[in-house]
């Protein structure tokens, strides 16, 4: 280095956050994939023996994704004790059609509990639903954009 020249120094921190996925990420990749994760994780702890049937176990379904699927998250849009029974249930029996297009949800606040609004730091959904569509990762999503727009729940 010659003097009266500075190197500027350049520091790059990539963190990477390495964990199993979560149930809405695994349940999505079985569904949509054929993987079960959970099934895979257990036979891992069964030890070598089962190299086979986890490897077996392991293949994507022969012909691709079975369908398009979105993972929506429900949150909390207001403060409240919530009044009314199932979000969710109430949503399908206002429009049963969508049942088809959503192989998994939850509805996790219901009658009773209290929601802090959007500000809440712990359990800030309400619901999450798996949708699906088997034309187009478009209509997917339109799908969700209605189950988002047409999900209501009252509180006291």
């Amino acid at each position: 280095k010659k003097e009266g020249q500075a190197k500027e120094r350049s520091i790059y921190l990539h963190e990477i956050n390495a964990r199993p996925p979560g149930y809405l990420e695994s349940v999505a990749v079985m569904l949509t994939h054929g993987i079960d994760y959970y099934a895979l994780r257990i036979l891992l702890c069964l030890g070598p023996n089962e190299h086979n049937r986890i490897h077996a176990l392991s293949k994507a379904f022969r012909d691709g994704p079975q369908f398009h699927l979105c993972i929506l998250i429900v949150p909390q849009t207001r403060a409240g004790i919530m009044k009314t029974e199932d979000a969710g249930a109430d949503l399908f029996r206002h429009h049963p059609e969508l049942r088809q297009y959503v192989p998994d949800y939850d509805t996790y606040l219901k009658r009773g509990d209290v929601l802090k609004g959007p500000s809440a730091r712990s359990l800030w959904w309400i619901a999450n639903f798996s949708v699906t569509s088997r034309i187009s990762r478009l209509e997917c999503l339109q799908r969700a954009q209605f189950i988002r727009d047409n999900f209501i729940y009252e509180l006291e």
